[in-house]
C-alpha cells in the first residue's frame, strides 16, 4: 500500500481501524503481486513513449478492490475519488483517478486473456476479525487452479452475523436414478442455515422412497406428496411452505456446487440486489451432445459485476441474446416477491416467472456473477428435451398472452421495448414449432391465437408479410396461382 504520510500516520493511530482498512491489510499481504504482474505484464498495452497509461500494478489492485466490494466500473471509479483509503490501497492520487472505461478494459483483458484472473476464476471468501463481523471478499485462482486461501463461510463462530435461512426448493417427479445426487448437493451445502423443501409430484418410482430416506437422516429436510400436477403447482407449494430470507430452486435430476449458496448469500449480503443470478454447467446424459448449443449455462460477459436495476438487466440480456430463465439460476429475497407464482400447467413456465420477477417490481435491483454454481443434467425424458410440441406451443401462447398484460411506466422505454421484443420472439418460436407440428396446416383456433397476440405487439412491416404467409400459407399458395395465371394471360 501507498506510504503514508506523518500526518495520516498519526491520525490513524489514535483512531480504531476498520474493517475495510484490516481487509485491505491482509489482502496487501496475502496476494501474490509479484506473481501475477509478471502473468500479466507481457499482455499489458502500452502507451506514448512505450510506458502504459497506469501502471500494471495499480489496475491489478483496482480491479481486485472491484470484485472485493462488488463495484460497477462507474461506481468503483466514484469510490476511489470518495475514499482516501482505496486510493492509498491502489496507489493513486486524486489529480489521476482511472476512469470507468479504462477499469472496464483492463477487466476485458484479463478475461480474454484467461491468465489465472478470469471473472469465473473469483471465489468468494469471508475473513475472521475476532469478534468483529467478518467482511467478504473475492480472490482469484493463482497458478494451477490453487487458491491463495482458503475460503470460509458465514457459518464460523467468529462472525457475529447471523446467517441468513436459504429456502431450497425441489420438485421431484419420477427421477429415482439421479434424486440421491442432488439431495445430498444440498444438504452437504458449506453453509448451514438451509431449508431443504422437496415436493413429490406423485412419483410411481422410488423417489419418495429416496426422499423419506433423507429426511430420517437430515432434520433440515421437509418432504411433501401430493397428486401429480405437474412442476409448476409442485414449486408454489415449496413456496408456500418456504419461511427463509432468500429462495434458491433445484431441479431433482440436477445438483449444486457445494459452495453455491454461500457465495450467493454472502454477495446479497454485502450488496443492495434483490436477486443475484449466476451460471451452470451442462452435461449430456444420454443425449447427442450436438445439441449442446441448444442448452446454454452461461451469459455474456457484459452482464457480470454490476448491481443495476432489475429491468435493465432484463433489456441487457434480451439484447445480447443472453436472456436465460431457468429459476435455478438465481436466488432471490422471499418476501420482495411474496405473491409471485408459477403459472400452472403449462410448458415455458419459467420464461413468465422470471420475466414477471425482473419487471414487476421498479426498484428491484440484481446482480450477475460468471460462476458456475450450478450443474444441468440434459437426458432424455426430461422436460425440455420431450417431443411434446402441442404443449410448447400452447406453453408459449400463454406466456406471450400473460406478459402482453405487463404494464410499464413510460420512462422503462428500453424495458417495454425489450418486452415486446421477448414475445415476438416466443410467438415465433410458437410458430415455428406450428409448423412443424402441423405440416403448414395449422388449426384454426391456433392461426386465431397467433394473429390475435402478434397484432398485439409492434410488429416490423418487414415481419409482417413473412408471418402472415407462415400462419396463413394459403396466403402465398393463391398468390404463386394468379401470377401463374396473369403469366399465361399476357
Amino acid at each position: 500500500m501507498k506510504q503514508l504520510s506523518f500526518a495520516d500516520a498519526e491520525y490513524a493511530g489514535k483512531r480504531k481501524q476498520t474493517r475495510r482498512e484490516r481487509f485491505l491489510l491482509e489482502m496487501d499481504q496475502v496476494v501474490p503481486w509479484s506473481g501475477l504482474i509478471a502473468l500479466i505484464e507481457p499482455h499489458y498495452p502500452k502507451g506514448e513513449g512505450g510506458r502504459p497509461a497506469y501502471p500494471l500494478a495499480t489496475m491489478l489492485r483496482v480491479h481486485l478492490m472491484q470484485n472485493w466490494f462488488g463495484y460497477s466500473d462507474p461506481a468503483m471509479e466514484e469510490a476511489l475519488y470518495e475514499t482516501t483509503l482505496l486510493r492509498q490501497f491502489a496507489d493513486l492520487g486524486l489529480e489521476r483517478i482511472p476512469d470507468e472505461t479504462t477499469i472496464l478494459n483492463f477487466r476485458r483483458l484479463l478475461e480474454a486473456l484467461a491468465l489465472g484472473l478470469p471473472a469465473s476464476a473469483y471465489r468468494t471468501v469471508t475473513w475472521r476479525q475476532g469478534s468483529n463481523t467478518a467482511l467478504s471478499g473475492r480472490l482469484p485462482r493463482f497458478g494451477c487452479g490453487r487458491h491463495i486461501v482458503t475460503p470460509l463461510h458465514s457459518r464460523h463462530k467468529e462472525t457475529t452475523m447471523a446467517p441468513e435461512k436459504v429456502s431450497i426448493i425441489i420438485p421431484v417427479y419420477n427421477v429415482a436414478p439421479y434424486l440421491a445426487q442432488c439431495l445430498d448437493s444440498a444438504v452437504n451445502q458449506d453453509y448451514d442455515n438451509l431449508e431443504i423443501i422437496a415436493i413429490d409430484d406423485g412419483s410411481t418410482d422410488a423417489s419418495l422412497e429416496i426422499l423419506e430416506t433423507f429426511r430420517a437422516r437430515h432434520g433440515n429436510l421437509t418432504v411433501r406428496s401430493t397428486r401429480n400436477q405437474g412442476v409448476s403447482i409442485a414449486r408454489n407449494t415449496g413456496l408456500e411452505l418456504a419461511t427463509g430470507e432468500y429462495i434458491l430452486f433445484v431441479d431433482s435430476d440436477d445438483f449444486l456446487e457445494r459452495q453455491a449458496v454461500s457465495t450467493c448469500v454472502e454477495i446479497l449480503r454485502r450488496q443492495p440486489v434483490d436477486m443475484i443470478f449466476f451460471a451452470s454447467n451442462v452435461f449430456f446424459d444420454g443425449v447427442d451432445e450436438s445439441l449442446r448449443d441448444n442448452f446454454r449455462g452461461e451469459r455474456a460477459p457484459g452482464l457480470h459485476g454490476a448491481c443495476i436495476p432489475a429491468r435493465t438487466f432484463f433489456s441487457q440480456s434480451v439484447q445480447l441474446g443472453s436472456y436465460l430463465v431457468m429459476p435455478y439460476l438465481y436466488m432471490y429475497r422471499r418476501k420482495e416477491f411474496e405473491g409471485l407464482r408459477f403459472y400452472p400447467k403449462i410448458v415455458h413456465e419459467d420464461e413468465l416467472f422470471t420475466t414477471r420477477l425482473l419487471l414487476e417490481k421498479e426498484h428491484a435491483k440484481v446482480t450477475c456473477i460468471p460462476e458456475k454454481l450450478y450443474n444441468r443434467r440434459v437426458r432424455p425424458g426430461s422436460i425440455m428435451t420431450q417431443k411434446t410440441q402441442q404443449k410448447h406451443i400452447n406453453g408459449c401462447l400463454i406466456v406471450a398472452k400473460e406478459l402482453l398484460k405487463l404494464k410499464l411506466s413510460p420512462g422503462n422505454s428500453e424495458a417495454a421495448a425489450a418486452l415486446n421484443k421477448f414475445i415476438q420472439l416466443t410467438l415465433l418460436r410458437a410458430l415455428e414449432k406450428c409448423k412443424r407440428t402441423y405440416a403448414g396446416r395449422l388449426p384454426l383456433h391456433v392461426r386465431g391465437r397467433l394473429v390475435m397476440l402478434f397484432a398485439r405487439t409492434k410488429i416490423k412491416r418487414r415481419k409482417v408479410k413473412h408471418i402472415l404467409v407462415s400462419v396463413f400459407p394459403e396466403l402465398l399458395a393463391l398468390r404463386n396461382s394468379l401470377r401463374k395465371n396473369f403469366r399465361s394471360d399476357t
